[in-house]
C-alpha cells in the first residue's frame, strides 16, 4: 500500500484488517487501497489509483452523504469491466457480474475512510451460523491457540451451562473442560494433523459448569482447514451422554438379572423337570417334559443373549479361517440330528473378528437343522472375490416365515409383527458389526448369502479405513 494519511503505522493497520478498505480526499479521489480491496474488486493498484468514488461501484452511494455523518450504506460493486467512462478497468473480458457490499465510512481529518464488506459472504456467514444454531447438538470452535472463537448456545443449553455467550467467547477450553480431558483433546488433533485422510476424532469428555456441575459429554473434533498447511484451530460438536450412560447402566442390570438370574433359575427349574419326567409316567410325564423344554428354550434364550452383547462389544478380534469355523459350528449342531446332511465347500480364508462370524454361521445354520424338517439337506458354500468371502447357505426347508423375516427388514419388533427369537437378529445385528451384507431368499426353501470381509483387507473392521456395508434382505 502506498504512504496513506496517517503514515506506515495506519498502512500497516488497513492491511491487517480482512474487509476491504478505501481512502478518499475531500473531492471523492481515491487517496489509497489496501490488498483486501483490489481483491475484492479484482483490480491492479495502477487501475484504482487516482479513480473517483462513483467509479468504484455499479451504483455508489453519495459522497456528501458519506462526508457529513458516520454511517453503513449498501451499495453493488462492480468486479469486471463497465461501459461509461469513468468505471475502473479492472482488465477483465468476462460479461460483467456485480458484488453487494455493505459500506460503511467514517471522516479521519480531511479524509474518509470507507470500509468496504462483501455481503455475499456476510450472508454466507449468517447463514451458516442460523444453521449452527438450529441443530440441537452443541458446537463450538477454537482457534489455533485453544480459544474459544464460536460456540452455539445448544452447547450451553444442552450441558446447563451457566455461561453467557459473550462470556466465553475468546476463553480457552479449559474455561468448560477440565485440564486432562483438554489433553485428551490435544492428542486427538495431534492425531488428526499426523493424519491427513482422517476426518475426525472421537472423545469423551467432561464440560464443567461454572458452579462446578459435570456433564459427560461426547465429543467428535475436526480440524479447520488451513491455507499454509499448519494448525489453523479445530471445530468441536458436542453431545450429552447423560441419558445415554443411564440407559446403558439400566440395560446392563437388566441384562445381568434377566440373563444370569433367569439362566440359574431355569437351569434348577429343568433339572426338576427331568426328574419328575423319569419318575412319572402317561400325562405327567408328558407335562413335566414339557416344563422341561420350556426351561432348556430359556437356558439356550440367555445363551443367545450374552452372544448378543458380545456381538455389540465386539470383544473378539481374532481371525481365523473360514472353513475351520464352518466345520466347528457343522460339527456342533448336527450331533444328535442323524437325519441331517450337510455338504462344505468353503475356503481356508482367514475372516475378521471369528467369534461374531461364528455367531452367526452358526444361527443360520441351526435355523436350517431345526426347521428343515425330519431330514433336511444342507449346503454351505464359500467363494472369495478379493477382499469379501460370500458364504452361501442353503437348505430346501419350508423356508423362514414371513413374519420372522418382515421384523428384520423393519429393524423393530411391533405387537403384530416379531420374531419367535434372537437367532435373526443375531445374524442381521452380526453382518452390520462385520461391515457385510445379508441377503434372504425363501424360494424353495431358505438360502442366506453373506458377505464377510476378509481379516486384513481393506473392508476388516478392525481396520482405521474400514468399509460399512448394509444388509438386503
Amino acid at each position: 500500500m502506498a504512504d496513506g494519511p496517517a503514515g506506515d503505522g495506519f498502512d500497516a493497520l488497513l492491511d491487517a484488517t480482512s474487509d476491504g478498505v478505501v481512502i478518499l480526499d475531500a473531492d471523492g479521489t481515491i487517496v489509497d487501497v489496501n490488498e483486501q480491496f483490489l481483491a475484492l474488486l479484482d483490480a491492479d493498484r495502477d487501475a484504482v489509483a487516482g479513480a473517483t468514488w462513483p467509479s468504484l461501484f455499479a451504483d455508489a452511494p453519495d459522497l456528501t452523504v458519506l462526508q457529513a455523518d458516520d454511517g453503513r450504506l449498501e451499495a453493488t460493486l462492480e468486479v469486471t469491466d463497465r461501459d461509461d467512462d469513468d468505471a475502473v478497468d479492472c482488465g477483465q473480458d468476462a460479461v460483467a457480474e456485480r458484488t453487494p457490499v455493505s459500506v460503511a465510512c467514517r471522516r479521519a481529518g480531511e479524509h474518509v475512510v470507507a470500509t468496504v464488506a462483501d455481503r455475499t459472504a456476510s450472508e454466507e456467514r449468517d447463514r451458516f451460523e442460523r444453521i449452527l444454531e438450529s441443530v440441537d447438538d452443541g458446537i463450538y470452535m477454537l482457534d489455533a491457540q485453544g480459544r474459544i472463537e464460536y460456540v452455539n448456545q445448544a452447547a450451553l443449553d444442552a450441558h446447563d451451562l451457566d455461561y453467557d455467550r459473550e462470556d466465553i467467547v475468546g476463553e480457552f477450553a479449559t474455561a468448560a473442560i477440565p485440564a486432562e480431558d483438554v489433553e485428551a483433546c490435544v492428542e486427538a488433533i495431534q492425531s488428526l494433523i499426523a493424519d491427513a485422510d482422517a476426518r475426525s476424532e472421537q472423545v469423551t469428555v467432561t464440560v464443567e459448569d461454572t458452579d462446578g456441575t459435570e456433564v459427560p459429554a461426547e465429543l467428535n473434533l475436526s480440524l479447520l482447514p488451513a491455507l499454509d498447511g499448519g494448525y489453523a484451530g479445530s471445530v468441536g460438536v458436542l453431545r450429552d451422554v447423560t441419558e445415554r450412560r443411564r440407559r446403558d447402566q439400566m440395560l446392563r442390570v437388566l441384562n445381568r438379572v434377566l440373563r444370569h438370574n433367569l439362566r440359574n433359575d431355569m437351569n434348577v427349574v429343568d433339572g426338576y423337570a427331568r426328574d419328575l419326567a423319569a419318575r412319572l409316567d402317561g400325562d405327567d410325564a408328558d407335562t413335566a417334559n414339557a416344563i422341561a423344554r420350556v426351561a432348556g428354550g430359556l437356558v439356550e434364550l440367555s445363551h443367545k443373549a450374552r452372544t448378543v452383547e458380545a456381538i455389540m462389544a465386539l470383544e473378539d478380534t481374532n481371525s481365523r479361517p473360514l472353513d475351520s469355523v464352518v466345520a466347528g459350528v457343522v460339527d456342533d449342531l448336527t450331533e444328535g440330528h442323524r437325519g441331517v446332511t450337510v455338504d462344505v465347500d468353503v475356503p481356508s480364508v482367514p475372516v475378521a473378528r471369528a467369534a461374531v462370524v461364528t455367531a452367526v454361521v452358526g444361527n443360520v445354520v441351526e435355523n436350517a437343522v431345526e426347521h428343515g424338517g425330519d431330514a433336511p439337506t444342507i449346503t454351505i458354500e464359500g467363494t472369495r472375490e478379493d477382499e469379501v468371502v460370500e458364504l452361501v447357505v442353503a437348505d430346501d426347508g419350508p423356508g423362514i416365515p414371513e413374519v420372522e423375516l418382515a421384523a428384520i427388514r423393519q429393524g423393530e419388533e411391533s405387537a403384530l409383527e416379531h420374531g419367535s427369537g434372537l437367532g435373526l437378529w443375531i445374524v442381521a445385528w452380526g453382518v452390520e458389526r462385520l461391515g457385510g451384507d445379508l441377503d434372504i431368499d425363501v424360494t424353495g426353501g431358505t438360502t442366506v448369502r453373506l458377505s464377510l470381509p476378509v481379516a486384513g483387507g481393506h473392508r476388516d473392521p478392525d481396520r482405521s479405513d474400514n468399509w460399512s456395508g448394509g444388509d438386503s434382505l
